[in-house]
């Protein structure tokens, strides 16, 4: 059975009331706030193509945050890749702020927190990129790329022939300019050791295998079993964070167009799951889909690779508009 390819939805908000349609449709994505007593006024264009969504956010006098365990809640653990198309905002990364001038670029992870505060008029470009590769788990959150950046120069264009295009792009032509992008914004090796960030690529490289218990894994970090609890507290804890690791792995599984069609009972196996029942309710619970269902949406989107999660938000509607 083929479902219907929903590609686009748009929205223009001027009231208080008006924008609880938009708090309700961007839920997934973020928590929106609004400044005090600050006039309304937003637009809103999300897009899917080439494997990637595009949102275009025109607004001021708000904040999107993006919570402690919102990727668990939601199923939304993409890459993104923010562009400051004008005016300017601030993110924030463990309370770190970082001023966002136009032309800028920041690179998030969507599993991991952090907040965007747009206090004036600004137009945001947000690229959310799906996660293909184990290589790809561990975007550099908070990453900050100047205007004046070399690698800001060689992502802005391709970001902004995706927004701005002057004419359709075909599907082949989308997802080259998602695939350049996504390689483009790769995390580079750390200036200095991250045990975090080290505890999560040990997840993805082990977390289907059975013989890595907590012991084990607090040795290869040099951690006492401990040490490795505290660090994990900020993500949830260890086997929050082993579940989430597998969960992954099975979605790069399931969209993989040009791997061998699984069984639902090998995915779970080849991605640590002893039980596929507990998988697929686990799967459904996470993303609202079963695994079948899932990999049955990305095959029927063809050229476009849409990421099944894209396609239910945007099919929620955004204020009652038609798809464009």
């Amino acid at each position: 059975m083929n479902h219907p390819v929903l590609m686009e939805r748009r929205g223009q908000f001027e009231t208080p009331g008006e924008a609880e349609a938009l708090r309700a449709f961007l839920a997934p994505l973020f928590d929106l706030t609004l400044m005090h007593d600050a006039p309304v006024s937003i637009s809103c264009h999300a897009r899917a193509t080439g494997g990637g969504l595009v949102v275009r956010l025109d607004a001021g006098s708000l904040e999107l945050e993006r919570a402690v365990g919102a990727a668990r809640r939601g199923g939304w653990d993409h890459r993104l890749v923010l562009l400051v198309s004008a005016g300017s905002c601030d993110s924030i990364v463990r309370e770190h702020v970082q001023p966002l001038r136009w032309g800028d670029l920041a690179l998030f992870d969507m599993a991991r927190s952090f907040r965007l505060s747009i206090q004036r008029p600004a137009s945001l470009v947000l690229l959310f990129l799906p996660r293909s590769t184990p290589l790809e788990s561990l975007p550099p959150h908070g990453r900050h790329l100047p205007a004046e950046d070399v690698m800001n120069g060689l992502i802005v264009p391709p970001i902004r022939l995706l927004a701005d295009g002057p004419a359709p792009l075909s599907p082949t032509e989308a997802s080259a300019l998602i695939d350049a992008i996504a390689l483009l914004a790769q995390a580079p090796p750390p200036d200095a050791p991250d045990r975090l960030t080290d505890l999560w690529a040990l997840l993805d490289a082990c977390a289907t295998n059975a013989e890595w218990p907590p012991g084990r894994m607090a040795a290869a970090l040099g951690l006492s079993r401990t040490g490795l609890y505290r660090l994990a507290t900020s993500e949830g804890g260890v086997s929050a964070m082993r579940q989430d690791a597998r969960l992954r792995h099975a979605v790069m599984l399931l969209m993989d167009p040009s791997g061998p069609v699984r069984a639902v009972a090998d995915v779970a196996l080849a991605s640590g799951f002893a039980s596929p029942a507990h998988f697929s309710r686990l799967f459904r619970q996470r993303f609202s889909l079963s695994p079948l269902e899932f990999r049955t949406r990305v095959r029927d989107s063809g050229e476009a690779r849409l990421d099944p999660r894209f396609a239910l938000w945007l099919e929620r509607g955004l204020n009652g508009v038609a798809p464009s």
